[in-house]
């Protein structure tokens, strides 16, 4: 009881004192000034703070946003003065500028970055206020900012009021609230304002009220970025122990799988921990659908119970089955982004009504609503509607073809005929999420199978790779870093984002009749692609000799990419005399060199590719099994990589397998490049140090000490 101060002074009774006046007097005083301090103390009430550190996705009370709180990627819009926008680093430099806008897409992190700031600024005791404009009206008075603080703060607001430098945060601006705006830029020095991009660009892009405020957008995580919110995941699960690299690679594989490149799931804070969430807590009972089929299965259903959906089975059955067939129809009439006009959405409607029972209004207007509905009308594309998400289109339109498979049969063989089409090829992996039926992968294996198939696999022994003698001896012998694993990691996911936004922008969407042997190309990768979505979301209910078989059709199917431009010394002198005669200002030792690069380039491309649609870490036994078979340095190469990628922690057996190739295969571009991808792997995992010593030893490579990473 000793920190509290007893009244009146000394905590004597009143009836004690001489003039009980004084004693009142002094009781008056000091309560006084009490209340005077807890007028002046602004402090967060609790149940505030807990709300503000909650996160919706995840149902265990202890994990907090701080927990697992990345930055997002965000970029400045350029100004007059500068010509390239600017990437935001962190908070500093986001609230350099008195007046903000962040735009992003739903559920792209706007309001967790707010809740951050928030949490953030509050700890550094800035005066600082959190306002959701989704809970207030269009009418924007005083009484907003007012009521949000006593429902934040302890202590006066007029009194809070009065301090300089006070920041308001803005959450979900509509086409409606824009008056608060108006209303903060009078009361605070400081606005940060958020809202949705189809907002901005359909209101407030040149609005006049908001011209003062530097824009900013939230994009999708960068690979790098992805992988810090996945450990700091995965550490919350693993306290008691070091989380492993190669884990930390194994979720990631997972992730990457389920989100496609950017392609069909934005790579945004919420979509990632939603499938990693769905992975650990809820995996499908009706084995009629993939594990990866039931991420994008459980993202649908949070949407429609969002838009107010009941949480009974037939009324979202209804929602489904509506959105296959409107799927099925935008894939029939829709444009080749997938979009629709309305006056056929209302023509389907009706159909739609003849053949089933109609859905209510109710149900309609909510599967249509334009915050939360699974469909909506971007106002950028005038009365066009399409699916909120590709991944919702896709899932929606396979799960239509996989149930009536034999009604539409020829749609399906010809998306498989031009599966090189990345529409066909997106089509065909979601048909086969939903399918029980193997015919479509036999289809696929068989188109696989027949691409090329006048040109051999690659074996890659000596004489095959002799071509390769220069490029090889140019490549360094030892690129083993001094920098932390961390710092290489992050290296090596900057190089995959440049390589998804090249490959995303290089999409084929038509392909060309007349050149069958590209499209042959083109049909091994996509087809590839398909297979090793197959292999990693049905392996569990594949029998293995049917693993087997699309193991050895993914990797001969690359290795006839490789042969396909693997030329011997002869036929390299051949091309370059050619290209020679017809630019005889080039000079043929150059000719001959860059067509030995681009063979070398090539051939390291498609093994990797083959690598990545082999990446499951359970598949690996019947991999082996088919390279033991098999017997080609071509497949040992592959089988090799293949463990790096999936291995957790490489150890002494996997030192052993590395010795025991090295001596199968005594020769240059097979000793250099498993040399090379072993470093690279080094570089950017954690080995016990006697294991990395033995490693350097057999690739005669000089041990080196490193940076130690921060995590």
């Amino acid at each position: 009881m000793s920190k509290f101060k007893a009244l009146p002074v000394d905590g004597k009774p009143i009836t004690t004192f001489s003039d009980e006046d004084t004693a009142w007097q002094q009781v008056y005083e000091g309560l006084k000034t009490l209340i005077d301090e807890l007028r002046k103390t602004f402090t967060i009430r609790d149940d505030y703070r807990k709300e503000m550190q909650g996160t919706e996705f995840l149902s265990q009370e202890h994990i907090t946003l701080n927990d697992i709180f990345v930055f997002p990627v965000i970029n400045s819009e350029r100004n007059s003065e500068e010509t390239n926008e600017k990437t935001i680093e962190n908070e500093k430099e986001l609230l350099t500028d008195d007046h903000i806008l962040i735009h992003g897409e739903r559920l792209s992190g706007k309001t967790a970055i707010c809740r951050h700031l928030y949490l953030s600024l509050i700890e550094q005791s800035v005066p600082v206020l959190y306002v959701d404009l989704d809970t207030f009206g269009r009418r924007a008075d005083d009484d907003v900012f007012h009521n949000s603080y006593e429902r934040q703060f302890h202590g006066d607001y007029t009194l809070w009021s009065k301090q300089d430098d006070k920041l308001v945060i803005l959450d979900n601006l509509s086409n409606q609230t824009i008056e608060h705006v108006t209303s903060a830029l009078e009361c605070f020095e400081k606005v940060l304002v958020t809202v949705e991009t189809d907002t901005y660009f359909a209101y407030y892009r040149d609005d006049e009220r908001l011209a003062k405020f530097r824009k900013v957008e939230i994009l999708p995580l960068t690979h790098s970025k992805q992988e810090m919110l996945i450990r700091n995941r995965i550490k919350l699960s693993t306290k008691d122990r070091q989380v492993l690299d190669g884990e930390i690679d194994e979720v990631e594989n997972r992730v990457n799988s389920v989100i496609i490149n950017n392609r069909i799931l934005p790579r945004y804070p919420f979509y990632v921990l939603s499938i990693l969430q769905t992975y650990e807590g809820y995996m499908p009972n009706d084995l009629s659908v993939t594990s990866y089929g039931h991420c994008y299965y459980v993202l649908i259903i949070a949407h429609l119970f969002r838009s107010g959906i009941a949480r009974s089975d037939d009324e979202i059955n209804s929602c489904m089955n509506f959105a296959e067939n409107l799927a099925f129809e935008i894939y029939l009439r829709g444009t080749k982004e997938h979009r629709i006009k309305q006056e056929l959405i209302e023509e389907f409607k009706n159909e739609y009504g003849k053949r089933y029972l109609p859905l209510r209004d109710s149900i309609l207007n909510r599967i249509f609503d334009q915050n939360y509905g699974i469909i909506t009308n971007n106002q950028k594309f005038g009365d066009l509607y399409q699916f909120r998400n590709p991944y919702m289109y896709y899932y929606f339109l396979g799960k239509y073809l996989a149930r009536n498979c034999d009604k539409h049969k020829d749609v399906i063989e010809s998306m498989v005929t031009k599966s090189y089409v990345t529409t066909n090829c997106l089509t065909l992996i979601f048909t086969i999420h939903h399918t029980t039926d193997d015919q479509i992968i036999e289809d696929i294996m068989l188109q696989t199978m027949c691409s090329l198939e006048n040109i051999e696999p690659a074996i890659l022994n000596r004489d095959e790779t002799n071509v390769f003698e220069d490029i090889v001896k140019g490549i360094p012998s030892q690129v083993l870093s001094s920098e932390s694993v961390q710092s290489e990691r992050t290296k090596e996911r900057e190089a995959r984002d440049n390589h998804e936004f090249n490959s995303t922008n290089n999409d084929d969407e038509s392909g060309d009749e007349s050149l069958d042997t590209v499209n042959d190309i083109y049909r091994i990768m996509t087809n590839n692609e398909i297979l090793g979505q197959i292999l990693k979301n049905k392996y569990g209910s594949l029998e293995r000799e049917r693993i087997a078989d699309t193991v050895e059709t993914i990797v001969d199917g690359g290795l006839r990419l490789v042969s396909s431009l693997l030329s011997n010394q002869d036929e390299v002198n051949h091309i370059a005399v050619y290209l020679h005669e017809r630019n005889p200002e080039l000079n043929i030792h150059d000719i001959r060199k860059m067509i030995r690069l681009m063979s070398f380039l090539w051939t390291m491309q498609n093994v990797e590719k083959i690598v990545s649609a082999l990446n499951k870490p359970e598949i690996r036994p019947v991999v082996q099994d088919v390279v033991s078979r098999k017997n080609t340095p071509s497949y040992d190469l592959v089988e090799y990589f293949l463990r790096l990628d999936t291995v957790r922690k490489f150890e002494d057996n996997d030192r052993r397998k590395l010795k025991s190739l090295l001596d199968k295969h005594n020769y240059p571009f097979f000793q250099k490049v498993v040399s090379f991808r072993t470093q690279r792997y080094l570089n950017t995992h954690k080995v016990d140090t006697p294991v990395e010593q033995a490693v350097c030893s057999i690739l005669k490579l000089k041990f080196r000490s490193r940076v130690k990473s921060l995590t």
